[in-house]
């Protein structure tokens, strides 16, 4: 009788390999440690937002721009030395595993990293390959964060070159576009945008052929390129299609002063001029035509100053929060809320006493960058959020300065 060969059973494929990264980052064990477990710093060298636990089978969960999630239980925390966690995302549903060692080596740290149990499927076969693409990035990017306090995510970030807002409904129907389209207000002088022809009142429709509905869809679309790309812009004039290309710009880098006397100082500098000029102005502004708005919807000279206050007096919670490592849960911004303006002017009604608000209130920014404690300091991500939080209200200030001269020249009659 003649017997039928046996059916060779498939077989079955060997699961991806473990990727390993090595990466030796000049601080010690401790504070690498630290930026390993905590959720503020996985913020700035990992993802966008993270909830950590504060021990081990606590769960954690982290997010980054795009809407990709991750989350998994922490299994190991030995301070100093080692980190371990489970970690599920969409192409591993099943769970991976991730270690971390930390080796002192003089006065650096050696960090391993271990990712591994990817399963033998070819969503096992994405996840590991998502990780060999990630994590290299990530620790050269978590010995940015130690050593410099620089995210090189924003470092390494293109730019158009633009300031703009949403495309408001009453504009948007003269237009025939969609209200929330990113309206150019600004470029900034030999940017891209600059050189590309763009100018305020453009309504940005595409780059790179892809829709720009809201500031979010442009964020994605340059998320995706790196700046010295050459990108072609479409955009709306005067109700006209048209289109240009330019070359990105690279985000340039803030310089801070190691130094807090020194940061405080450039801000100082910074703010007198401003100040100066805003003085000059005010004197020859009635207290009548400091609540007449720009025009319908639009704000009034006293509501520009109330926001200068309220702005910096934010800023002081948000350095504090950064102080102790927190992570701010709101994505709006509070420091426009028609209820907080109207309280800062019915407590502070008269312009000079706004105006005089404000100062102390920058002063206060000031005093908290000056009282730092030492373990803040030496936090350089820390240090570098908090300095240039300081140096930035210096030029939040030039901003709403043109702001008011803008709305003194619309209610005023010409001359």
């Amino acid at each position: 009788m003649d017997r039928k060969p046996k059916a060779k059973s498939p077989e079955k494929s060997a699961p991806p390999a473990a990727v390993v990264v090595e990466q030796v980052i000049g601080v010690a064990p401790e504070a690498v440690y630290g930026a390993l477990t905590q959720a503020w710093d996985w913020g700035r060298w990992l993802c966008r937002e993270a909830d950590l636990p504060g021990a081990p089978k606590g769960k954690w969960r982290a997010g980054w721009d795009g809407g990709h999630e991750a989350c998994g239980v922490f299994r190991t925390l030995d301070p100093g030395k080692k980190v371990a966690f489970t970690w599920v995302d969409r192409w591993s549903p099943e769970g991976t595993k991730v270690e971390v060692r930390l080796a002192p080596a003089g006065e650096t740290t050696k960090v391993t990293l271990r990712h591994a149990g990817f399963a033998a499927t070819a969503a096992g076969k994405k996840a590991a390959a998502e990780a060999r693409k990630g994590w290299p990035p990530a620790l050269e990017n978590l010995k940015s964060h130690l050593e410099d306090g620089v995210d090189l995510r924003t470092a390494r970030r293109p730019i158009l070159g633009i300031m703009f807002e949403p495309l408001d409904a009453e504009a948007a129907a003269k237009l025939r576009s969609r209200p929330g389209r990113v309206r150019i207000t600004g470029t900034v002088p030999l940017s891209g945008a600059d050189r590309g022809g763009l100018r305020p009142d453009d309504v940005l429709l595409s780059v790179e052929g892809k829709e720009l509905r809201d500031g979010s869809d442009l964020a994605r679309v340059l998320g995706s390129h790196k700046a010295g790309d050459r990108v072609a812009v479409r955009y709306l004039r005067d109700g006209k299609t048209r289109k240009t290309v330019f070359d990105l710009g690279g985000r340039p880098l803030m310089e801070v002063p190691e130094d807090p006397r020194v940061v405080v100082e450039r801000a100082r500098e910074a703010h007198a001029p401003v100040w100066e000029e805003m003085e000059k102005i005010l004197a020859t502004v009635t207290e009548e035509e400091a609540s007449r708005p720009e025009a319908a919807g639009k704000w009034c000279v006293r509501e520009v100053l109330a926001h200068l206050s309220v702005a910096e007096r934010d800023n002081h919670q948000w350095m504090v929060l950064d102080i102790l490592g927190e992570v701010p849960r709101t994505k709006q911004n509070p420091t426009v809320a028609p209820e907080r303006l109207a309280a800062a002017i019915a407590t502070t009604p008269s312009v000079p006493e706004l105006l005089a608000r404000w100062k102390k209130d920058v002063e206060e920014s000031h005093q908290i960058l000056l009282s730092l404690r030492t373990e803040a300091r030496r936090h350089r991500a820390k240090y570098r959020v908090l300095a240039e939080s300081v140096l930035f209200f210096a030029e939040h200030g030039k901003m709403h300065l043109g702001q008011v001269k803008r709305i003194l020249a619309a209610i005023r009659p010409a001359t």
